[in-house]
């Protein structure tokens, strides 16, 4: 009875504490019994495939229970739960091998990298299935002060020193106005999870919502964009990411990122649809300004850890630009956040640069490669010419504005851009590694029209979103 009335159910954060289990054990192993790296990749392997059966379980709980809270309402068991379970374990999987092969140059304390790793993965998991809004910042600690201490991990060096002090004072600041806007919330309608505020939003009405609790559902989603790294929150970001080991720098953007924008998607989705006033202006120059920001700063860093945070904020603002219109939107950006963006970087370093490579080696020409682009540079010229891999962000984000606004023309329009630069630009390239010099200036030509019809895009979008907004028709 007891176990029923409380919603006892540990299928819904299995995989939390089989990471939090997993981690005690491989610290309390090594201090006792001084294991070896093998056996200790060992624990972590067989905790890491236990994970996977529990989320799988847990996937079986929700078809059979559908949207259900548990743990006197503290945890939730929905779509977004299991989706941020599966998308934290899969960066987990894809991440590790590369960590436990760079952590053996922390020598002694590999050990403790890995459990940090553990345990910042059990916090954020825990932190996307919360209902709670305690419970969600009790998550989103633990996985943050276990990244804290990651950043520092090298004494000896600085810059780590200085990485893990301010990734503190701004995690700590960023969790305070968190806070602030959960006790905004509770004190002004007395609620202390999302659907309990959805539920107190729908029967109070929306014109007799208390301001205090507009204000704390902002602070609440400016203290997850601190988070995310988002401008004008991101200054902490490049920082931190110079001074933190090398190897962990892509785990700690990427498992944060997804960790928050899981928890900014079921907010967006079930309590600010709820809400007349209209964010959409708000929060579009938040992701706009976060793009710009990014790629402009981004293009003059030399440190190539400066660049991913750089990057890391461009993307947080192409992701978000989904997620705060709400809809279909959010489905896209999640679709964006999970699928596509590690496609085109896996098409770039699996297929499109080994070709060109092999065709560059043939005619003595340099090809460089980054995550989502190719640059090729000839003998005798000082500036390479390059393109880019379609479909990604400059595609995603006017795309999304598109599909708010309901204009089906100018996203076919934009899809068929996006389809010929499929073809164009990589038949350039070839064209140019052969030696036809004159397609150097067409490379140029398509990269300033690249640029262009970007910036056409996101303006007719914006445009049209302003024109909603100026005449009063909210947004479906």
């Amino acid at each position: 009875m007891i176990h029923e009335i409380l919603g006892i159910n540990y299928y819904v954060i299995g995989p939390s504490l089989c990471l939090l289990m997993t981690g005690v054990f491989l610290l309390i192993s090594d201090l006792s019994f001084k294991l070896k790296p093998r056996h200790q990749s060992i624990v972590v392997i067989f905790g890491l495939f236990i994970t996977g059966i529990l989320i799988y379980l847990k996937y079986g709980e929700f078809v059979k229970l559908g949207i259900s809270s548990h743990f006197s309402s503290m945890i939730l068991l929905d779509e977004f739960s299991l989706f941020g379970d599966f998308l934290l374990y899969i960066i987990a999987v894809c991440t590790l091998p590369l960590l436990w092969s760079a952590s053996g140059a922390l020598m002694e304390k590999r050990t403790e990298a890995i459990v940090l790793v553990l345990m910042s993965l059990s916090g954020f998991m825990l932190m996307t299935s919360s209902e709670h809004y305690l419970m969600l910042f009790i998550g989103l600690e633990i996985g943050s002060i276990s990244l804290y201490a990651l950043a520092g991990l090298n004494r000896n060096d600085p810059y780590s020193n200085e990485a893990a002090l301010k990734y503190f004072l701004f995690g700590s600041f960023a969790s305070a106005v968190l806070v602030y806007g959960v006790s905004l919330i509770y004190t002004s309608i007395s609620s202390i999870g999302f659907f309990e505020t959805a539920l107190s939003i729908a029967y109070i009405g929306d014109s007799n919502i208390p301001l205090t609790a507009v204000i704390g559902l902002l602070l609440f989603t400016f203290g997850l964009l601190f988070k995310v790294s988002a401008a004008p929150f991101h200054a902490w970001a490049p920082d931190v990411y110079q001074g933190a080991p090398t190897a962990y720098v892509g785990y700690m953007a990427a498992i944060v990122k997804t960790s928050s924008f899981v928890v900014l998607a079921r907010l967006f989705t079930i309590i600010f649809p709820l809400l007349s006033i209209d964010r959409s202006i708000v929060f579009q120059i938040i992701s706009v300004l976060s793009v710009v920001l990014g790629s402009f700063f981004a293009i003059t860093q030399s440190d190539f850890k400066r660049l991913i945070a750089y990057s890391g904020v461009a993307q947080a603002g192409l992701i978000f630009s989904g997620i705060a219109s709400g809809g279909q939107a959010t489905i896209s950006s999640l679709f964006y956040l999970s699928i596509v963006r590690p496609i085109r970087v896996k098409i770039n370093s699996k297929f499109i640069y080994p070709e060109f490579s092999k065709i560059a080696n043939s005619f003595n020409v340099k090809v460089e490669k980054k995550s989502r682009r190719i640059d090729i540079q000839p003998v005798g010229y000082d500036v390479p010419r390059g393109f880019g891999i379609p479909f990604g962000g400059y595609f995603w984000l006017p795309l999304s504005l598109f599909i708010v606004t309901r204009n089906l023309n100018f996203c076919f329009g934009l899809f068929s851009y996006h389809l010929f630069l499929c073809i164009g630009p990589p038949f350039l390239g070839v064209l140019f590694i052969m030696g036809h010099k004159w397609v150097g200036t067409l490379m140029q030509v398509n990269e300033m029209c690249f640029a262009a019809l970007f910036l056409f895009f996101l303006f007719v979008g914006i445009n049209e979103i302003y024109l909603i907004w100026k005449n009063k028709k909210p947004l479906k």
